[in-house]
């Protein structure tokens, strides 16, 4: 018997293990899947046409004030009591509705509305929080605590899940401004409902971004409105200052639904309002509706615009710079300006140990209760004082890549120690990749900026930022 070469034993061993199913390349893992012929094609079946469908989300958009809450518990209230929907005339028997609501109390809001909009209270569930096997009680997350809603809307043969906001509900492991992020947290959302034939409906708040297609206007992720199957965008009546439109703004079963009207009516004795819904359809769309709210404030800054969006995004707690410039490019805030912004907020940059990316944080308090480096443009306008005080521009050429966020090194001259040094660095690190004509580019558009731009001043500041970058580049 002739000696088998390892090799020969290794080609033995694979063929048996493929065999086996087992290897972790792919071979063994079965795909999962029904052929097309052998599913029963099956109508939609709707709560509001063209809005609510069972086992679909839906989502609903506008700012805060609009009375985007006060509608969703009108319609909800409507599906306990079997009363026709807005614009449908067609009613439903009669089901329940669970409530996830973290803005509003359910003694002094929520029950008050409901008790307005005619609903049957002993059909609306406002769930609080979850209870652990330990007896703990959680707080309701998605999708940490979708078993235990799920067992809520089975329990209540509820037709309908209110979230409100959508944002409050999500996971602290979930960013709402990454897409994958929210798919992940979406879709078992998505398929609980599907299983307990419940139309979701979530609620949230316009972005800062005045300048994007209102599909873009909500806050977060594309993936969110990705996920859901219809959309709708409350906002003002441009023709009538107490009223509010619901527009349609993403329908994808269906035909779209014609825009609504509706007001909101104060309760006499009560600290609440009803909403009274107008009978007949209007011709309004979401992109006209967003245009007009625009209208009315054509003035306002695009930097403090993106000085509010940072602001916003920087609430709960330090974000990565990276993270930043792209979750603000999504909502249609050029870099330019939101890297004015970052200095406008007085936003600081900061890498702790053993990390990598640098990290944006909203300023700190000084012991004076003042933010540290105050001013109305933070570190970056005491620069733009001293250039125009006739100083030689801030930061020198030849300017080195620092190491630990000490900035510049080898004792080239920072303007006193003004600049910011990490903010430096930071657009050095983001500007070295550029090819040399996306570097020429961007160094003309900072020379040919429009002078009747009310931020033209930081100018200066940019100008010098770039300088320093194009030296660390260079030296890189």
């Amino acid at each position: 018997m002739s000696e088998r070469k390892p090799a020969d034993i290794l080609t033995e061993l694979t063929d048996v293990y493929q065999r086996l199913g087992v290897l972790q390349n792919g071979h063994g893992h079965e795909p999962i899947g029904t052929l097309a012929r052998d599913v029963a094609p099956e109508r939609v079946s709707w709560l509001w046409r063209g809005r609510l469908a069972l086992g679909k989300i839906s989502l609903i958009d506008g700012d805060p004030g609009l009375g985007k809450s006060t509608a969703a518990l009108d319609i909800a209230a409507r599906v306990t009591d079997d009363r026709p929907l807005p614009g449908s005339g067609v009613a439903s028997a009669a089901r329940g509705v669970v409530v996830l609501s973290a803005e509003d109390g359910a003694a002094d809001t929520i029950v008050p509305r409901l008790m307005a909009a005619g609903a049957d209270l002993g059909r609306v569930f406002i769930m609080t929080g979850v209870r652990a096997s330990d007896g703990t009680e959680e707080a309701v997350t998605v999708p940490g605590s979708l078993a235990a809603v799920e067992r809520a809307i089975t329990d209540l043969d509820a037709a309908l899940l209110i979230v409100d906001p959508l944002m409050a509900y999500l996971g602290t492991d979930t960013n709402s401004n990454r897409d994958q992020d929210v798919r992940r947290a979406l879709a078992p959302l998505a398929a609980m409902l599907e299983r307990t034939a419940c139309a979701g409906w979530l609620i949230r708040h316009l972005n800062k971004a005045q300048a994007v297609a209102a599909l873009y206007r909500g806050g977060g992720s594309i993936g969110i409105i990705g996920a859901a199957r219809f959309g709708l965008l409350v906002a003002a009546d441009p023709d009538d200052a107490d009223a509010r439109i619901l527009a349609p703004l993403k329908c994808n079963i269906g035909p779209s639904p014609p825009a609504l009207r509706y007001r909101l009516i104060g309760v006499p004795g009560t600290d609440v309002a009803r909403v009274e819904w107008d009978t007949e359809s209007v011709s309004f769309d979401a992109a006209g509706l967003l245009a007009a709210a625009a209208g009315g404030d054509e003035d306002r800054s695009a930097l403090q615009e993106a000085a509010e969006w940072l602001t916003d995004y920087l609430a709960g707690g330090p974000k990565p710079a990276d993270d930043a410039l792209r979750d603000s490019r999504k909502d249609g805030i050029a870099e330019r300006t939101l890297r004015r912004a970052k200095s406008l907020v007085g936003v600081q940059s900061r890498r702790t140990d053993g990390d990598t990316a640098w990290r944006w944080h909203l300023p700190d308090t000084a012991k004076d209760g003042q933010p540290h480096n105050a001013g109305s443009l933070g570190n970056l306008g005491n620069v733009e004082k001293n250039t125009r005080n006739g100083a030689a521009n801030p930061i020198h050429d030849g300017c080195q890549h620092g190491q630990d966020g000490q900035g510049c090194q080898h004792g080239h001259s920072l303007g006193n120690g003004h600049l910011d040094q990490e903010s430096v660095i930071e657009m050095a690190k983001n500007l070295a990749g550029l090819s040399p004509d996306e570097l020429s580019r961007y160094r003309q558009e900072l020379a040919t900026a429009d002078s009747d731009d009310p931020d033209a001043a930081l100018d200066h500041e940019a100008r010098a930022l770039f300088d320093a970058a194009s030296a660390t580049r260079a030296t890189a």
